[in-house]
């Protein structure tokens, strides 16, 4: 029979019973606690937390993971981890997380571009811990952070160091840091002026580099340096390098502090090609000074008030007075307007020229002289006044009027000449002359209207008057032939243009006479006689001529026709303009007609 248990007993194991509850309470409601405390941690964690399985799809995620992938929450789940990385990168992070999964790595860090649903790229640096349970790898836990500003600011600096980088090696001067005597620092652009390797300049002692006897000042300066003198300079010294090749360099140095102790920052530039052209333009100067001095013309400088400053012995000579009384005159203020005018227009930065009387009041004469004042320029200074050059033009004048009546009397000779082949051609054949008179007359205006120089238009006026001169050699029954010439005829008459050249090629004449006559039957298509002659080859007085030679002929009566008048004439130049005849004066001898009312005479 079983024995009951007492009531003592009964009531001892209710109390056990109840401990046993009271403290199981307890322990759920510490781990619930725990577990708020930390769902709180999580929830409000300002970083990406989210968990995986052994596939790496996502198995849980915090509400900042949400924020960052832009996906809602319920397509997180069962997300693989990496198809919110970017595309680029996946392969890469799935394989090294591969490696620690197989190693059993228990913590790892890795950094990856993040694409968001919008588009956009931030980097991540994650740290992730294996889940491992019963030796297997069942997933792992991630902690991952937004470091894009990070990587930016890395991937700034980085581009800075880069340009600065490029700025220092690619300098066009060399660029050395110099500490207690030693090269510490140096680029490339130093390596390649100064013929040496880097290693070579790093273990030379500066002063070995530097001229004998340039080195007490090297150093005094350097000193100076060190002892405080931050402000940059420049200085000039001579190198001594490799073969005992010297080089000129310039120096700007300032103190800068190296590796926390003081040292001197010098950008170097090679001026040995400078100091050659120095030596050049002094030894230029010092010739161009014994050129003024002595030139046989007068020379004197002024500054940009138009103060003469400096004038040689001849302008002294020239002008009859003493350097003292010449030196320190305005040339702006003078009483000759256009003495002050050339100066002024010489400071304005244009050459100028001067000529005329100049009445001397110590020397009691007048002497005619020429100047030339030009500005001096250097640089972006400006104009910094000018030089002038003065010559006593007695003797030019003297020459010039000489040669002015020896042409005087060249042109009454050539005109007597002409006058006399004129005269032989009217008594041989006073149609041919008539013809020339009129031919001359039209081929001056149309000269005329296309604004040659007066120079031309009358030697196209002397051309004109003979250019049939050719025709002496042909025979007179020939020329006055009332019908249609034979070919063989037509060709004795296609020779006037040669025969005249040979005729005048002889004579002295200002103008190209002989070609003129030789040339007024070429056309521009090379059609014409006696050479073919195209285009710009042919002078632009014989194409004159050949347009006014056609009109009037045409226009004219002719032994073996009749006149076929000035309508039929100026027809076929314009049918041919620019093919036979020269453009410009066919257009100026239709104006001529349709224009302004010109007409042949006779």
């Amino acid at each position: 029979m079983t024995q009951k248990p007492s009531y003592e007993a009964l009531e001892q194991r209710i109390k056990v019973l109840e401990a046993a509850s009271l403290k199981g309470k307890r322990t759920e409601e510490a781990l619930r606690a725990a577990e708020d405390k930390y769902r709180i941690l999580v929830e409000n964690a300002n970083d990406i937390i989210y968990r995986t399985d052994a596939l790496g799809r996502i198995t849980f995620y915090n509400p900042v993971a949400v924020k960052y992938f832009g996906y809602p929450e319920a397509d997180l789940i069962g997300k693989h981890y990496t198809e919110f990385v970017h595309p680029g990168r996946r392969i890469e992070l799935e394989r090294f997380y591969g490696r620690q999964f197989v190693k059993k790595i228990p913590i790892t860090y890795y950094e990856f571009p993040l694409l968001l649903r919008d588009k956009r790229v931030v980097w991540l640096g994650q740290n992730v811990q294996l889940i491992i349970d019963n030796g297997q790898v069942t997933g792992f836990h991630a902690i991952a952070r937004d470091i894009t500003e990070r990587k930016q600011a890395a991937e700034a600096l980085r581009d800075s160091e880069k340009r600065y980088r490029l700025l220092v090696e690619n300098a066009h001067e060399a660029i050395i840091v110099i500490q207690d005597g030693a090269i510490k620092f140096l680029n490339s652009k130093t390596i390649a002026s100064f013929g040496y390797s880097e290693a070579e300049l790093l273990s030379i002692p500066v002063l070995e580099l530097i001229h004998p006897e340039d080195r007490d000042e090297v150093i005094q300066r350097y000193l100076q340096k060190i002892n405080g003198d931050a402000t940059p300079s420049l200085h000039s010294y001579r190198l001594l390098l490799r073969g005992g090749r010297i080089q000129w360099i310039e120096v700007s140095s300032i103190l800068i502090s190296w590796e926390d102790r003081p040292a001197t920052l010098n950008l170097i530039m090679d001026i040995t090609d400078r100091k050659k052209t120095e030596e050049a333009l002094r030894k230029s100067e010092e010739k161009y000074r014994l050129i003024f001095e002595h030139s046989p013309l007068g020379h004197f400088y002024f500054d940009e008030k138009g103060v003469i400053v400096a004038c040689n012995d001849n302008f002294v000579k020239l002008i009859g007075s003493t350097k003292d009384a010449i030196v320190g005159i305005n040339m702006l203020r003078l009483p000759d307007k256009k003495l002050a005018a050339s100066i002024q227009k010489a400071l304005n930065g244009d050459t100028a020229f001067y000529e005329d009387v100049y009445h001397s009041t110590t020397a009691g004469k007048a002497t005619p002289v020429r100047a030339f004042f030009e500005p001096i320029k250097v640089g972006d200074q400006g104009i910094l006044g000018g030089v002038a050059i003065v010559e006593d033009v007695t003797n030019h004048k003297r020459a010039e009027e000489n040669l002015q009546k020896s042409l005087e009397q060249l042109r009454r000779a050539l005109q007597a000449t002409i006058q006399a082949l004129s005269q032989i051609m009217e008594t041989k054949d006073p149609y041919t002359s008539e013809h020339q008179k009129r031919t001359t007359n039209l081929a001056r205006a149309i000269a005329t209207e296309m604004h040659l120089t007066s120079d031309q238009i009358e030697g196209i006026r002397v051309a004109g008057a003979i250019h049939d001169i050719g025709k002496l050699s042909v025979p007179a029954e020939i020329l006055s032939k009332p019908s249609k010439l034979a070919a063989a005829e037509y060709s004795l008459i296609k020779e006037h243009a040669r025969q005249g050249y040979e005729i005048l090629k002889d004579v002295e004449s200002p103008w190209p006479l002989a070609e003129i006559v030789h040339q007024h039957h070429e056309r521009m298509n090379g059609s014409g006689y006696p050479r073919g002659l195209q285009g710009e080859k042919i002078l632009i007085e014989a194409r004159i001529l050949a347009v006014a030679d056609v009109v009037e002929a045409m226009a004219s009566y002719r032994p073996y026709r009749p006149a076929l008048g000035i309508d039929k004439a100026l027809e076929e130049i314009e049918n041919n303009k620019g093919v036979l005849y020269d453009t410009l004066a066919t257009d100026a001898c239709l104006r001529l007609f349709k224009e302004k009312g010109f007409k042949i005479d006779g």
